[in-house]
């Protein structure tokens, strides 16, 4: 908890003192991350440690504030034994403008793994928005919130194959950014 309450700080100051974002156009390869743990202890409650990774990669092009790119996303949580694994790809189109980011993504293909049963045949969409600032001439750091829903057609497990629909919980989460404009 404590790096990421540093990284947090860090990207914070390089926002507000580095020159921000100008509409640069090229191409753009960003990853976007949060890692965050919890861990309990004590008589009553027991003893426990859950890690949560979530993290997007985008690829795409800017040019006059208009951004189109693809983008891979992946939320892991991890508790004993037990791992549930989301991940999700698709296109994104959005606005860049003076650092200001605001991008919808839709999710054409995803899949949640977790406890041997499989949610499989996903769509989703998601959006982004935040502010990144240029440390170098081609390298970028920011801050950003996400929001990403999914809906699963097909539940896998017990070697048998259920259509039915399941939309797993929305998830809402601030995110580090880093990435190169080319």
């Amino acid at each position: 908890m404590k790096m990421i309450f540093k990284a947090a700080v860090v990207a914070l100051a390089l926002t507000f003192t580095a020159p921000a974002f100008a509409a640069k156009d090229g191409v753009l390869f960003g990853l976007s991350l949060l890692k965050y743990d919890t861990e309990t202890e004590g008589a009553t409650i027991g003893t426990s440690e859950v890690k949560n990774t979530f993290y997007d990669l985008k690829i795409g092009h800017t040019s006059s504030k208009l951004y189109l790119g693809g983008i891979f996303s992946t939320a892991t949580t991890e508790s004993g034994a037990f791992e549930e694994k989301r991940t999700a790809l698709g296109g994104t189109v959005g606005y860049h403008n003076g650092g200001f980011l605001l991008d919808f993504s839709l999710f054409l293909q995803a899949e949640n793994e977790g406890g041997g049963i499989s949610l499989t045949k996903g769509t989703g969409y998601g959006l982004d928005f935040g502010y990144n600032t240029m440390v170098s001439s081609n390298f970028f750091v920011g801050l950003q919130m996400s929001y990403k829903s999914f809906t699963f057609k097909e539940v896998e497990g017990g070697g048998a194959t259920i259509k039915q629909e399941n939309k797993i919980k929305s998830e809402f989460y601030p995110m580090l950014n880093a990435g190169f404009v080319f």
